[in-house]
């Protein structure tokens, strides 16, 4: 495992690739191997045929191809063209590779911050959240790249007078969204604080109510008539 790996690295000396043929050439039985770790690994590879498997490490060690030197400008990402290329390549229904690719756009679009709102656009924030440690929003998005595309497969319906597409919603940064969409992330804190708010009076009205009914049943207590019946009767004298 990775734990053992660099355990041995740490122990060998020199090139671990040239401690690999040494292993070859001594089998294993060389006083130089004194480490518990690396009498272990040299014995279980020195098992396997073909150990060290110098056609890998050769390939490994030649110099690749080289890259053709060519200019260019990093550009806006390409939703629709990506999912068509993932739906040509891997087989991906429109739907999953939409799903797949959208965060990738949303995100660039949060952290360039590039103002498209005909493309794409933060419409409402859901709810506040933590992914992987760092505070969140889910967001809604509008815009032509927010409509959620229907699968080839999905019998084709006429939309209704009124009907809004599905729309794209992602996991997005805190500091991101308020950065870039200012407007909705107070309008979302605004909402939470009116909620709070309003969740503290009811809390305050509920125990206010609670008082008073407890004041009423001891009041009524207080006038409810004696019962004469059950007194004592007098002693008779003897």
């Amino acid at each position: 495992g990775k734990e053992t790996v660099l355990k041995l690295l740490q122990c060998v000396p020199g090139d671990i690739l040239h401690r690999f043929d040494f292993w070859t050439q001594c089998r294993g039985q060389s006083s130089e191997i004194t480490h518990a770790v690396e009498i272990r690994v040299c014995r279980k590879a020195l098992d396997v045929s073909g150990f060290p498997f110098p056609e890998v490490i050769s390939e490994y060690l030649s110099p690749g191809e080289a890259l053709p030197k060519k200019a260019f400008n990093w550009v806006r990402p390409q939703l629709k063209a990506a999912c068509n290329l993932l739906a040509l390549l891997l087989d991906w229904p429109q739907q999953y590779a939409y799903d797949k690719v959208f965060p990738l756009l949303s995100n660039w679009h949060l952290k360039v911050n590039v103002s498209l709102p005909h493309l794409l656009l933060a419409h409402v924030v859901l709810k506040a959240c933590v992914r992987s440690g760092m505070p969140c929003y889910e967001v809604v998005w509008r815009g032509s790249e927010a409509q959620r595309p229907p699968n080839a497969d999905d019998v084709p319906r006429v939309p209704s007078a009124g009907s809004e597409p599905e729309w794209m919603v992602s996991i997005e940064r805190r500091d991101l969204v308020e950065r870039c969409h200012p407007r909705v992330a107070q309008q979302f804190i605004a909402q939470q604080e009116c909620l709070k708010k309003a969740k503290k009076a009811g809390t305050r009205k509920k125990a206010e109510k609670k008082a008073c009914q407890s004041g009423d049943d001891a009041a009524d207590k207080e006038n409810e008539p004696v019962d004469h019946g059950q007194a004592a009767k007098p002693v008779q004298p003897s």
